[in-house]
């Protein structure tokens, strides 16, 4: 009897187990079917630029694994795109808390704390993806980047040769190359690399906007006018090109104010020379009266004479090309700005 009584208890244990263990594996399922749904909706809502609106999703799959590397990556990735740069950077730290090598979460971090300005930190996180993989295209050229931003344009260009030579098709590598050069005041060198890009795609608007920026850095205004509204034409809204733009409008107006100040300058210092001479004779008439001498009327008729004559002179010549000066000057501090890229 006892024995009977024995078995039933094992029976019954083994089957409590058994409901127990389905109960969890339900459980775990359940959550599973939950998060793929929460994930293709969030999903969604990201691809629509609904970012806001996916965090919300991000968030309620997070309470559910809060160690879910993709999520975690996609909820910094959301709010870096709504603007939240230090926010977006402690979702990419706590995948490093999980994965210290986790290469996705590296290079967002860099190129996030890029954007914050902060280069030099940016760049130990690119170094930490080369020192993995020292081809790594996306690394090289975001620390290019973070290099050129630094001024340290010889270094930055090092770094896009070696993606050329992965890649010699490579868009971004060129047109950083080239910006790089430009910066460098190396002109015509960046105008070769502007143009394989365009080579590559004749509408691509950053590389359009450089070639029109190395240009007007060249004093050729017309012709970065040119490429400005290449650039426009492809998007009008493209503030910069149109920012650009105006700073060569104003180019041409220094060099025709230039032209025509210059003209009058001559002129102008001719009509100094004439005060010179006025200076020069007065002077004389001083020392004939500091010599206790009486310079005779006329003398001093002839003095008062030149000196009404040389004063009429320079107004004149003032009243002819002052507002030709005061232009020249006032279209210099408006080109004062450079064109940005």
């Amino acid at each position: 009897m006892i024995l009977i009584q024995s078995v039933i208890v094992m029976i019954s244990f083994f089957l409590v187990s058994l409901i127990e263990f389905g109960d969890a594996d339900a459980q775990e399922q359940n959550a599973t079917n939950a998060t793929s749904t929460l994930m293709e909706k969030a999903a969604s809502l990201k691809s629509s630029g609904q970012y806001e609106e996916a965090i919300q999703y991000y968030d309620r799959i997070l309470a559910i694994n809060p160690n879910n590397v993709e999520v975690l990556t996609d909820k910094g990735l959301a709010l870096y795109n709504i603007g939240y740069y230090n926010e977006s950077i402690v979702y990419f730290d706590k995948v490093l808390a999980i994965d210290p090598n986790e290469t996705a979460a590296l290079y967002n971090k860099g190129s996030t704390l890029s954007d914050l300005g902060q280069h030099n930190e940016s760049i130990v996180y690119f170094d930490k993806i080369l020192a993995k993989d020292p081809n790594s295209i996306n690394a090289l050229t975001n620390k290019g980047v973070a290099l050129i931003s630094l001024g340290l344009y010889n270094e930055a260009i090092g770094h896009y040769d070696k993606v050329l030579a992965i890649d010699p098709s490579d868009v971004d590598a060129l047109y950083n190359k080239g910006l790089a050069l430009s910066d460098l005041g190396k002109y015509n060198e960046s105008i070769g690399y502007f143009d394989k890009v365009l080579e590559i795609d004749p509408n691509d608007s950053e590389a359009l906007n450089g070639r029109g920026y190395t240009l007007y850095l060249l004093g050729q205004y017309n012709e970065s006018i040119g490429y400005f509204d290449k650039a426009l034409a492809i998007d009008p809204n493209n503030d910069l090109a149109s920012e650009n733009k105006q700073l060569a409008i104003n180019g041409l107006d220094i060099q025709r104010f230039f032209g025509e100040a210059t003209r009058v300058v001559i002129p102008l210092m001719e009509s100094a020379s004439y005060q010179e001479q006025l200076h020069g004779f007065l002077l004389k008439c001083g020392e004939l009266m500091s010599v206790g001498k009486n310079p005779s009327s006329t003398v001093l008729n002839e003095c008062f004479a030149v000196s009404n004559d040389l004063n009429t002179q320079y107004d004149q010549l003032w009243e002819k090309h002052g507002s030709t000066i005061e232009k020249y000057a006032k279209a210099y501090n408006a080109i004062a700005p450079e064109p940005r890229v």
